[in-house]
């Protein structure tokens, strides 16, 4: 198992790479690989998992050596134990790596005009056809396509790109991680912009019907509400302040439970069940 990290074009100018572009992308590159080995470990990452103290003691890359061909730094695992967790880094990485380096231009909706949408159907339809939130965790839709953990692992690397979408130039940050198989993803400007925006779009899933208690509300458009099933606290966004005078007589009630439709917030064709994020759609008492 391998991991490299190279550095080319004008970040690396007679073989030498600017401190802060080097130690910005290994450190983002770590996090991503923690959050890899975090999804094998735990059978599936959930949201805010964290590293242990014994997770830190396995999860070592041995720094092995430069290359100079341009600037490259080699990392080798500690024990064979982690090559799975550097195949599923790379299967986080594939899909939307593949399309953004794609040619043409990103077809993405605003959620808000999808929240518009929801609600019209939901006028047509009636309340009636909403499952309850315990049968959207049986069935959450086509719309859920990969693995939480995905989510999360390309928001690492999203970070770790930053250097080129700041940078002005031919710049190239490219890295290789050979699991089971090799694979290389090279990004240059175009291809880190397009990567951040698809990793960072959302979409909304097919609604539920959500029981809860109120945690907290505020004036930016968002709520922490608990959820009664999974037990789990998540975030409630909403389009307008309007829409927050329906949970302000729950505010200083935390045990009185209520329900309203929600619609779940899906970021690169993934979705925590059990506490991810939702939009508003409608109060039902």
């Amino acid at each position: 198992m391998t991991l490299k990290v190279r550095f080319a074009g004008d970040f690396a100018q007679d073989r030498k790479v600017p401190m802060g572009i080097m130690s910005h992308t290994l450190f983002y590159t770590e996090k991503a690989f923690e959050r890899a080995y975090l999804d094998v470990q735990r059978n599936g990452l959930r949201k805010n998992e964290k590293m242990h103290s014994d997770d830190y003691a396995r999860a070592v890359l041995l720094f092995e050596n430069i290359e100079y061909s341009s600037v490259g730094f080699k990392f080798v695992e500690l024990s064979s134990d982690l090559i799975p967790s550097v195949n599923r880094l790379i299967k986080s990485l594939l899909s939307s790596y593949e399309k953004a380096a794609q040619e043409g231009d990103l077809k993405l909706s605003d959620v808000k005009e999808q929240v518009i949408t929801q609600r019209r159907i939901l006028e047509a339809r009636g309340d009636s056809i909403v499952p309850s939130y315990a049968n959207f965790v049986e069935n959450p839709g086509g719309k859920i396509l990969g693995d939480f953990g995905d989510r999360s692992i390309n928001k690492y690397i999203d970070q770790a790109i930053v250097p080129i979408r700041k940078h002005e130039g031919d710049g190239i940050i490219e890295f290789s991680m050979k699991g089971d198989e090799l694979h290389t993803f090279s990004f240059n400007a175009f291809i880190a912009e397009r990567f951040g925006k698809i990793i960072s779009h959302k979409t909304l899933g097919e609604p539920f019907i959500l029981s809860a208690t109120l945690i907290s509300a505020d004036n930016n458009l968002k709520a922490k509400v608990y959820n009664t099933i999974s037990r789990r606290q998540m975030n409630v966004f909403f389009s307008d302040l309007d829409e927050l005078v329906y949970f302000s007589p729950f505010i200083g009630r935390k045990g009185e439970q209520f329900q309203f439709i929600a619609a779940p917030v899906i970021e690169s064709g993934t979705y925590d069940v059990t506490s991810g994020d939702v939009y508003f759609l409608k109060f039902m008492g």
